[in-house]
Parts: structure tokens; C-alpha cells; sequence
């Protein structure tokens, strides 16, 4: 085993449990963070879509996605000013069970939504707002790599 690798493992068993939260608290506010950028982004980008001059391929994807960004935006600047990343709630819990399902559904509609209106030619998305759509095209994949891994995961948890 490489001296560095062995210099990392032993600094992360000397990490108490106090440091260890402390990581975890600050890299769970990051992701909130995050995620109210690209939500932001993500309705931006619909919000645009929604002009009268506009006629490009629309549909209850559309819809979903403008609804669960405008859903997590809120929810991350309420969980951000009351500190409910924290909470053991069940109501808490509960909404975070129901938005990892909302979160797989929207993965999906993201992924086919701004791959119909790439392979339509939307002027609107590709010309007016275009590296935030090639932003979400190239995101798109991202996503999809990223709940696979977190799948295969899983699997591989649940058969130790």
C-alpha cells in the first residue's frame, strides 16, 4: 500500500466524531447549495421555453420539471434557514423519501425532455439559451451515470 494512502487512513481514523459531522453537515449544505443553482438553471431555462413565439414540443414533462425545480428550490432555502438537513422529523423524512422518487421521475424527464427538443431543432432552446442547453444535454448523462452508480451501489450493499 503507497505511504500517502496509508498517511489518509491513518488521519481518517483519528478524525473524531465531532470533525466527522462537521465534514458532513458542510458537504450537505454544499450539495443544498448546488442544487438550488441548478434548479434555478433548470427553471430559467423552462421558464423560456414558455414565451408566445415559442411553439416547440411541450408535454407533462415540461410541467414536472418547472413545478419539482420551483418545489426544491424552496425546499432547500427552507431546510438552509431552519437547519432541516438536521432533522430526524418523520415529515422530513417523509418528504425526503417522496422527492428521491420525484428525483428519478424528473432524472428520466430531463433526459428525454431536452433530448426531443435537441432532435426537434427548438430555436428557442437551442439558439436563445444556448450553452444552458447544451449545459442540460451533457448534464443529462451526468445524471443518468450518477443514479446507475448509485443503483449498482446499492445492489452491492444489499448482497453483503
Amino acid at each position: 500500500m503507497p505511504s500517502s494512502l496509508k498517511k489518509s487512513l491513518s488521519s481518517m481514523k483519528q478524525m473524531s466524531s465531532k470533525d466527522f459531522k462537521k465534514s458532513y453537515k458542510n458537504g450537505f449544505i454544499t450539495g443544498i447549495i448546488i442544487s438550488i443553482i441548478y434548479n434555478i438553471c433548470v427553471l430559467i431555462y423552462i421558464l423560456n421555453l414558455e414565451n408566445e413565439e415559442c411553439k416547440c414540443f411541450s408535454d407533462w414533462r415540461h410541467e414536472f420539471m418547472k413545478y419539482y425545480s420551483i418545489a426544491l428550490i424552496v425546499l432547500g432555502m427552507i431546510s438552509l434557514a431552519f437547519n432541516l438537513y438536521e432533522s430526524k422529523n418523520e415529515l422530513m423524512n417523509l418528504i425526503k423519501k417522496i422527492s428521491m422518487v420525484a428525483y428519478f421521475i424528473n432524472v428520466w424527464c430531463l433526459y428525454s425532455y431536452v433530448g426531443i427538443l435537441d432532435y426537434t431543432q427548438c430555436k428557442c432552446a437551442i439558439q436563445q439559451t444556448k450553452k444552458t442547453h447544451y449545459f442540460l444535454y451533457l448534464f443529462r448523462y451526468i445524471l443518468v451515470a450518477f443514479v446507475f452508480l448509485t443503483l449498482i451501489g446499492g445492489i452491492m450493499m444489499a448482497l453483503e
